[in-house]
């Protein structure tokens, strides 16, 4: 999959479930930070999800707001703050 499919299909997801991307300090969308921010939340994600599946809440997998988020973290679209 190429970077602008990968982009059609994000902005795709959004507009069909009405998702907008949290907002973010202008630090935390640097490419470092938000590279290490995307694999802390994904950690994060993981480890609840597994949480919540071994209790027997859900499937024990991240859903898919999460990985949208995190894709959204991870590429840099994350929206300034005001």
């Amino acid at each position: 999959m190429t970077d602008e499919n990968s982009e059609r299909i994000w902005r795709e997801v959004a507009d069909e479930n009405g998702w907008i991307m949290p907002t973010a300090v202008w630090w935390k969308r640097l490419p470092i930070i938000r590279n290490i921010r995307a694999a802390y939340h994904t950690y994060q994600a993981e480890k609840w999800a597994s949480a919540w599946g071994s209790c027997g809440v859900g499937l024990g997998s991240v859903n898919a707001y999460d990985r949208w988020v995190i894709y959204g973290i991870a590429t840099g679209k994350e929206r300034p703050r005001p």
